[in-house]
């Protein structure tokens, strides 16, 4: 509820998850996590960067062929793929799911893979991250996937909006049309 989370919100001078001054804050926002990673190592490390007070919930996945399943079955705000996969490489994957959902999504790939990858989900609005990277990188590359994933979200509330809008005009026209007809065929003055 509410009140809990400004409850959480406060900052504690006590010890918190095991270290002094750590702040727990649950943020107005959580996103949901789809983890795509064949790689046990690096799920468990990536995993660690995603504190469920910001990513929740989280879906780990070991092939792209499970990933498609499971982007089919719900919806993510983010989506994070550690290239290669053992069944696709998953390029592919990150352009359709940029194309067919309100995700951001996060591709790795290694480091000599880069220019070429990056050459071709530019278009689709695919972040792309060289591997190996860092904690801090990852990090930051997470807030960058959460903003795109707010201005996204934005959008389609604007979008719904103007559906709204045209939608009231149709059914306004629709009614003053049905209402010319009646009046046309029956010779009725309209008061």
């Amino acid at each position: 509820s509410g009140s809990d989370r400004c409850l959480l919100q406060k900052i504690s001078s006590q010890k918190i998850a095991g270290r002094e001054g750590t702040r727990l804050i649950f943020q107005e926002k959580t996103y949901s996590v789809l983890l795509v990673s064949a790689a046990g190592k690096f799920s468990s490390s990536l995993l660690e960067l995603l504190p469920s007070t910001d990513y929740y919930p989280i879906t780990t996945v070991g092939s792209i062929s499970e990933a498609k399943r499971r982007v089919h079955e719900s919806a993510y705000d983010l989506v994070l793929i550690n290239a290669p996969l053992p069944d696709d490489f998953g390029l592919q994957f990150a352009i359709d799911t940029c194309s067919g959902s309100n995700a951001a999504v996060l591709l790795l790939v290694k480091n000599e893979l880069y220019n070429d990858v990056y050459s071709k989900t530019l278009n689709y609005g695919v972040m792309l991250l060289s591997k190996p990277t860092s904690a801090p990188v990852i990090t930051q590359s997470l807030r960058f996937l959460c903003a795109t994933r707010e201005r996204l979200r934005r959008f389609e509330a604007k979008h719904a909006t103007e559906e709204e809008k045209i939608e009231e005009k149709d059914e306004s026209f629709l009614a003053s049309s049905i209402e010319g007809t009646i009046v046309t065929k029956t010779n009725i003055t309209k008061i």
